[in-house]
């Protein structure tokens, strides 16, 4: 978790933090330990070089000429507006894109709608879906059963609480307020999601896009994660498709 324990009705960004100070978690991972090439997947692990915390990648793009982009949150890959276009993005020991693009996060009183940036996977890195990829997308209902996949292939299973909320997110000293976020407890065992899992994409159980993940609750006995609908997504990133 990023910071102290967040005030009541302030989640914690879902980042996963480095085991050692000042070091990116993939920048401890020796390559030359790794015998195989790993495909980058949706739901896998993510970080900016030399950042203290990471992600997930939510899944894959393209834009109008064909070329191939991943997704996550601004917080995971752009470091709150702070990073630089064609920052390194790496996935298990390997640089597999350059920071593209992200929407700006304002601080309050500002509200924002979403946590999003792009990055550009590099040339002839291996990517997939893992699962079907998504068919398309809709509206975010309450009471609908969604999924995600995490970091191992597995789905994690929840429903929708709650629509068109208010939020203030803390990540680090800073904090930011989102609105219309979409609350979402799980139907089984476990979390439906944990800190590491912040960009992962949310899916209907027709496969389609729902919404984004950026925040979850630490409290495992009223364990809610937050995102925000793929709608807003859509909206914003007309001339991309599903790759």
């Amino acid at each position: 978790m990023n910071g102290a324990r967040p005030k009541t009705g302030q989640p914690p960004s879902c980042q996963q933090r480095s085991s050692e100070p000042g070091k990116s978690k993939w920048e401890e991972i020796d390559p030359m330990s790794r015998p195989v090439r790993f495909t980058a997947s949706n739901g896998g692990s993510i970080a900016r070089r030399g950042a203290k915390e990471g992600g997930a990648v939510g899944g894959w793009l393209k834009n109008g000429s064909g070329r191939v982009f991943g997704f996550s949150n601004n917080h995971v890959i752009a470091a709150l507006n702070q990073g630089r276009q064609n920052d390194s993005i790496w996935h298990a020991g390997t640089q597999i894109g350059n920071l593209h693009s992200w929407i700006r996060l304002e601080p309050p009183p500002a509200q924002n709608r979403m946590d999003l940036a792009l990055f550009a996977l590099s040339e002839g890195e291996p990517w997939r879906w893992r699962h079907p990829r998504p068919v398309g997308w809709m509206e975010p209902k309450v009471n609908q059963l969604v999924y995600r996949v995490d970091r191992s292939g597995n789905l994690r299973k929840g429903i929708i609480t709650t629509i068109g909320r208010t939020l203030v997110v803390p990540f680090g000293a800073r904090s930011f307020e989102f609105k219309d976020i979409i609350a979402i407890r799980p139907t089984g065992p476990g979390p439906f999601s944990s800190p590491g899992d912040s960009g992962s994409l949310v899916m209907t159980s027709g496969n389609l896009a729902s919404s984004v993940l950026f925040a979850c609750t630490d409290d495992p006995d009223h364990s809610y994660s937050f995102a925000f609908p793929w709608a807003s997504v859509a909206d914003l990133l007309p001339n991309y498709r599903w790759a």
